[in-house]
């Protein structure tokens, strides 16, 4: 048995060999590939007191605050540039660290070999982990189960063997899953549900076993209260409202949303990174998704009730006190409300309950019925390595990602918007604009759909066009760098140059630091022709130089405009 272990990590790694052929697509090309601050040593201090996005959209707000990750994708780009197969692959030996320590979290609990390693296969072959291990962004998951079980485990350790160093070690890890992601603060409730499920003295009360583990997890509470401090200053609240989701609509939706998860947990079939699924706003649309969850919620207190089994206890808060904070909708973007991603860490409790009816079934039974339990759970888990395997090839690139979104979620904005603006990028012009009016006509407030037609109609060089929608975009989000300075090259080219001229400097004093964008101007003003707009463009080809060295011509029209000026 000492050697299956690594069998399950070796099927694991099989079940995802072909990530290392996959490229970056959906948010990792501004998140690594066009983002300087994960490039640079010089600016890991600054991941402690910004979001995520800071230096992608600096004017919007986040509730990103995530240092460890940030961290992670510099020591990724250090070691690896920008080669995309090493990512990925670094990104599965995270997840083979997390299917390694949910096999020591199941001997914990379940107190069985093979019940173990049955919940440590079917948590590492699950398709419903494809997003968080195919996506190289979705690197977010397993870096933070990956602390959350270590500091479980060590606490375990301590119980067991009263050293401090095992405690110390837990505290260290509880603070690394916090900078990792927010969902770590649910660690100090896993700590204290362990320690009233698991007494080391059978013979020890209820309320004494709360009032000693409140004790023993005191300085919990303390490093939260020390991350939060930390997430505040750095986001300017604990959270922020991305989207009016009023809590009405919020309640309504939960029932659907916790179904909607289930049936991925149970069903990890037609995965998509996009879905349909939308807010409730009507009562009458709630009552089949609530009663379902009533029946759900009804059963698994009937079973533990019936069976008292603190195992399956244990697993079952780990399922639910995970999906939590993806329970208040305000928080996440606009309709951005389901992502398999967020299932990571809850399909460990998952696993645990698998592997413990796989216990309960493998003892005191008849060896025929142990035979069929054995079965049950190798076809289970043949159907999620070929699941696994088969829809992580939907991750490979952008156009097979997007177009697999519109045909799982055909009403998904996004999917239809971000498959667009792919087709676009790959010459097919008249299909993405095809899509990019199909989304506008179903929802015309959409902005970054009237903004991606409007450069998508600026780049054709039909810029009434592009001017008119532009010009929309900037009403929707008065606050996008390239929505005015696009419009302004659209009004220059129509000859409205002064108005141009002032649009593209707006742009630019919205985010000073988006690349191109001084140099573009540069070459506008050079177009003007008289001496205060030569100058003007002069310091502004120094400008890019300085902050874009990779820029191709800035450094170079710089000294040739320096030439031309002091011949004058």
């Amino acid at each position: 048995m000492q050697a299956a272990p690594f069998l399950v990590l070796a099927v694991t790694l099989l079940a995802y060999a072909a990530v290392s052929s996959f490229g970056f697509v959906y948010d990792d090309g501004v998140q690594i590939v066009h983002n300087s601050s994960v490039q640079h040593w010089r600016y890991v201090p600054a991941f402690f007191t910004t979001h995520v996005w800071q230096y992608v959209t600096p004017y919007m707000k986040s509730n990103y605050y995530r240092p460890i990750y940030m961290i992670w994708l510099l020591l990724n780009f250090k070691l690896f540039g920008l080669h995309s197969g090493a990512w990925h692959l670094a990104v599965v030996a995270l997840h083979l660290v997390v299917t390694w320590q949910v096999y020591r979290l199941a001997l914990e609990i379940l107190r069985h070999e093979i019940a173990a390693l049955v919940s440590a296969a079917l948590f590492g072959l699950h398709p419903i982990h494809v997003e968080a291990v195919a996506w190289v962004s979705g690197a977010t998951e397993p870096l933070v189960a990956m602390p959350i079980l270590a500091s479980l485990l060590s606490y375990i350790a301590f119980r067991r063997h009263k050293r401090a160093r095992s405690y110390a070690i837990a505290l260290a890890w509880f603070c690394l899953a916090l900078l990792a992601k927010e969902s770590a603060m649910m660690v100090p409730m896993l700590l204290l549900a362990y320690d009233v499920l698991f007494p080391l003295e059978a013979t020890e009360r209820l309320a004494q076993r709360i009032r000693e583990s409140l004790v023993r997890l005191s300085p919990f509470p303390i490093l939260m209260a020390g991350y939060l401090a930390a997430r505040f200053h750095a986001l300017q609240a604990l959270g922020h409202e991305m989207t009016p989701v009023s809590l009405r609509t919020n309640l309504l939706t939960i029932p659907s949303l916790l179904l909607f998860y289930l049936r991925l947990l149970l069903l990890p079939v037609r995965l998509s990174g996009f879905y349909d699924l939308g807010y409730v706003t009507s009562a009458e649309t709630v009552l089949l998704p609530a009663l379902l969850c009533l029946v759900v919620v009804g059963l698994a207190v009937a079973m533990l009730w019936r069976w008292r089994s603190r195992p399956a206890t244990f697993a079952l808060l780990v399922v639910i006190l995970p999906l939590l904070p993806v329970m208040r909708l305000s928080l996440l973007p606009w309709r951005e409300i389901a992502h398999d991603r967020y299932l990571y860490v809850p399909s460990i409790g998952f696993a645990l309950l698998l592997g413990l009816w796989f216990r309960w079934s493998y003892h005191g039974s008849a060896a025929r019925q142990r035979w069929i339990a054995t079965g049950a759970i190798c076809v289970v888990m043949a159907l999620y390595f070929v699941g696994s395997m088969g829809q992580s090839l939907y991750w490979a690139d952008n156009l097979v990602l997007y177009a697999r979104g519109v045909n799982v979620a055909p009403n998904n904005l996004i999917a239809r918007t971000d498959l667009a603006s792919e087709l676009l990028r790959r010459g097919r012009r008249e299909d993405a604009l095809a899509q990019y009016r199909d989304v506008l006509q179903r929802e015309p407030q959409f902005w970054l759909a009237r903004y991606n037609l409007g450069y998508a109609e600026y780049s054709m060089n039909d810029c009434e066009r592009g001017s008119r929608d532009l010009q929309l975009a900037s009403y929707q989000n008065p606050m996008d760098a390239e929505t005015y300075f696009y419009l302004g090259q659209c009004r220059f080219r129509l000859g409205d140059r002064e108005n141009g001229i002032a649009l593209m400097r707006h742009g630019i004093d919205l985010d000073p630091r988006m690349p191109n964008l001084r140099a573009s101007l540069a070459d506008a003003l050079v177009l003007m022709g008289t001496q205060s707009s030569l100058r003007s463009a002069l310091e502004l080809y120094r400008a890019e130089a300085r902050g874009n060295p990779a820029h191709p011509t800035a450094a170079r029209r710089a000294s040739e405009l320096e030439a031309q000026l002091s011949a004058r």
